[in-house]
């Protein structure tokens, strides 16, 4: 009896065993369905144009590898894919969404904003729960002995004085704040897209009152891979000198239509390369599976498809240097009626549609503001024709004429208008259009000392740190990694104390800003408060636009558009912007 009741259960196990395999060939996806938490997040179109399905790896490249795998330390885009927050931005819409935050509800006074946790587990099996939400807040966020480590790393995402975060229950959180209200203040929802949710039964022995540096050494690179555990689409699997090896987390609370779990892909790799030149290389050879290249690198690259996208957040600009010493060119440079007819002096399109085999993969720009940003506004850009009638009419309200009827204009003093611009040597477009611009004024009356220098060169003449700038004019652009959906990528620039204020440093220490300059910085003052709701923000931005295209500080030129190289079997590749591939690689799949 007992010898029978064996032999059967062993058929038992094995038709169990042949049903199980005979299920995953049939249904692949409840190979993954066990972890998938109760309320997951669906992620539909045009997110995700076509569900996918589970398997396969992905390789890209990087020219930056992390200092250190804490995002509290560390903005490197790769910690998007190991980390999750609260709330998040939709990276086609830019609208707030719930994330680990299933949702959200604000009190009839607006003082307080309820959190409701999504029941979900870290990339170990240990539950999320509002008492990592008050780790993250409370021991590391508003530490005040891990302060200067964070702001030092570049962490700005400084709560509100007065906030403060309570537990009511394991999946509940109350968000309060002393002063002002919470109700729908774009700057508190960024925050809460921002913040990094930390495991508490990973690091809360890592922070210890008087010893800082217990939690800033946790998670570096050598650390082992058990040490962490991951909310985002992945979780550490290995870390070399040369690369980082992500794999697929299992306990990810996103899936698709189908029910599906996020991400598709099983193991990721991102390889850290010295040059762009290096990438284009390994992509080439097969090696990368995608990669984010420039016009000059997509042009050769006719054999592979490419994804292209609107422009890039970097925009090249035309820049007048309104400290200038010579007193004839700084009173000339801080006049906006100059700088709008330099404006109506440059032809944006002409110059783009003789960029040869570059010319689809470049936009002209006449906003720094993104046309995907939320505030963007068309209305409130002001649009400078290409007309030298007008420039001309411009130059003569100034007052600068040609007075000894040698072609060019002088000063009321007599001395001939002139001015030295500059750009770098190997950039074709910047230099068409520091040569367009010579000629075009030249047309009118202006003489432009055209010179083409070496990109060094074209840095050394500006530099961030002293605030000192040694030029008259240049085409150069900055870089930037701050979210569409934040000004920070404005402030940088246009804000009096603004580090890339390049075109008037003296702002920075000056105790009489011109009006237009002060009403900028008001502006960045309310916008960047919690007390502003989404309306007013909206509003106060577009006034920045008008602002800023009235009294043109910089004159937009061009952007390269974003151009993504893929091999032929990557699927959903096209729903990739500006924000580059990183946030769309949980949903990206590899398909025949």
């Amino acid at each position: 009896m007992n010898l029978y009741n064996k032999r059967n259960n062993k058929r038992i196990v094995s038709w169990v065993w042949l049903l199980a395999g005979y299920l995953l060939i049939m249904f692949p996806t409840l190979a993954y369905a066990q972890n998938i938490p109760s309320n997951p997040k669906v992620v539909k179109s045009p997110l995700l144009a076509q569900p996918g399905k589970p398997g396969g790896q992905l390789t890209d490249s990087s020219t930056r590898r992390p200092k250190t795998l804490n995002p509290m330390l560390e903005f490197n885009e790769l910690l998007q894919l190991l980390n999750s927050t609260l709330l998040e931005i939709n990276p086609i819409t830019m609208e707030y969404e719930p994330a680990l935050a299933e949702s959200y509800e604000i009190s009839a006074d607006r003082k307080e904003l309820k959190l409701i946790i999504r029941q979900v587990r870290f990339s170990d099996g240990v539950p999320f729960t509002a008492d990592d939400v008050l780790f993250t807040f409370n021991d590391v966020l508003l530490n005040p002995d891990l302060q200067p480590a964070l702001q030092s790393a570049g962490l700005f995402l400084i709560p509100p004085p007065g906030m403060s975060i309570e537990k009511r229950s394991e999946r509940i959180v109350l968000l309060k704040l002393q002063q002002g209200g919470v109700v729908n203040s774009n700057a508190l929802l960024f925050l809460l897209a921002q913040v990094k949710m930390l495991p508490k039964h990973k690091l809360g022995s890592k922070v210890q009152r008087g010893n800082p540096n217990l939690f800033i050494n946790a998670w570096g690179l050598t650390a082992d891979p058990s040490e962490f555990a991951s909310l985002g689409p992945f979780k550490l699997l290995e870390v070399k000198t040369d690369r980082i090896t992500l794999a697929k987390n299992t306990h990810y609370w996103k899936i698709d239509e189908k029910g599906t779990q996020l991400p598709y892909i099983e193991k990721f790799t991102r390889i850290f390369v010295a040059t762009v030149d290096e990438a284009l290389a390994r992509f080439q050879s097969g090696e990368l599976d995608l990669l984010s290249v420039r016009p000059t690198e997509a042009v050769v690259l006719d054999k592979f498809a490419l994804v292209v996208d609107g422009p890039t957040l970097s925009v090249n600009f035309l820049a007048f240097n309104q400290d200038i010493t010579d007193s004839d060119l700084r009173g000339l440079f801080r006049d906006m009626r100059f700088r709008r007819a330099v404006a109506h002096a440059i032809d944006r399109l002409t110059v783009l549609s003789h960029a040869g085999n570059q010319t689809p993969f470049l936009i002209a720009r006449e906003s720094f503001v993104h046309p995907l940003s939320p505030y963007f506004n068309e209305q409130a850009t002001l649009k400078y024709a290409f007309n030298l009638t007008k420039a001309a009419e411009l130059l003569d309200q100034i007052g600068i004429r040609d007075r000894n009827n040698d072609g060019i204009r002088d000063f009321p003093s007599g001395k001939t208008v002139q001015f030295e611009l500059i750009t770098n040597q190997d950039n074709a477009i910047r230099v068409s259009f520091a040569q367009q611009l010579a000629a075009n004024l030249a047309a009118i009356g202006i003489k432009v000392n055209y010179k083409a220098v070496p990109f060094s060169e074209l840095s050394n003449r500006v530099n961030l740190q002293t605030r000192q700038a040694r030029y008259e004019a240049m085409i150069i652009s900055f870089t930037s990694e701050a979210s569409l959906a934040d000004v920070s990528y404005l402030f940088a620039i246009f804000h009096s104390q603004g580090p890339f204020h390049v075109y008037r440093f003296s702002d920075a220490t000056s105790d009489t800003l011109p009006a237009t300059q002060r009403r900028i910085d008001e502006i960045f003052s309310r916008t960047m408060g919690v007390q502003a709701s989404s309306e007013e923000s909206k509003k106060l931005l577009e006034e920045l636009q008008r602002l800023l295209s009235d009294d043109l500080p910089l004159i937009p030129l061009y952007s390269a558009r974003v151009v993504i190289a893929i091999k032929k079997d990557i699927r959903n590749a096209q729903v990739i912007n500006v924000l580059g591939p990183t946030p769309f690689l949980e949903l990206i799949w590899r398909g025949s």
